[in-house]
This record gives C-alpha cells, structure tokens and sequence, in this order.
C-alpha cells in the first residue's frame, strides 16, 4: 500500500505501455478498416447478388489481416520485455527499465 501513495498514479501503469500499444493499433485498424470496407463496397450485396454474409466474411478476414500486421511490431515488443530471459546476477542492460 506504501508504494502506490509514493510513486503516485503512474505506478499502476507502469509496464502497460507495450500491451497497450498492441490492442490500442489492433484494434483501431481492425474496426476502422471493417467500417470503411462495408460501407465502401455496399453495392455488392444491395444491387447487386453477392450474398451479405460471404462479404461480412471476407471484410472481416482482409480487416483481421492488416489489423494483425500492423500491431504486430508492438506485439513483439511486448514479447520481448515480459517474456525473453533478463540478465543474471540481478545486472540489467537497459538500467533496471525493460520499458
């Protein structure tokens, strides 16, 4: 409990960068991208005979696609700091601050 009223609010952030990052672009361009192809390509199943749920199917998966691409670096990121082996001896390369 004393560490919190030390270090103030930012101590229970700390470290969350990296995750948020990922789901923060994950999901950003996930939805964005799917918005934008079901309104841009409407035509397809209102004039013309394509059926509405083949078209759902394939925006979601080209949107799951890029969205995947373009939060994987921050993926990555994340991956290194939490899961990749630290230094031993208690010495740390990045001065005790994996972030």
């Amino acid at each position: 409990m004393r560490i919190p009223y030390e270090e103030g609010p930012y101590y229970l952030f700390r470290g969350a960068l990296p995750i948020v990052a990922n789901q923060w672009m994950f999901w950003t361009t996930y939805l964005t991208l799917y918005t934008w192809l079901k309104n841009k390509n409407f035509h397809f199943w209102v004039y013309q005979d394509f059926s509405y749920e083949w078209m759902k199917l394939l925006h979601m998966g080209f949107s799951f696609g890029c969205a995947s691409m373009a939060a994987y670096p921050f993926y990555y990121i994340r991956e290194m700091v939490d899961l990749w082996p630290k230094e031993r001896g208690g010495h740390c390369t990045f001065n005790n601050n994996y972030r």
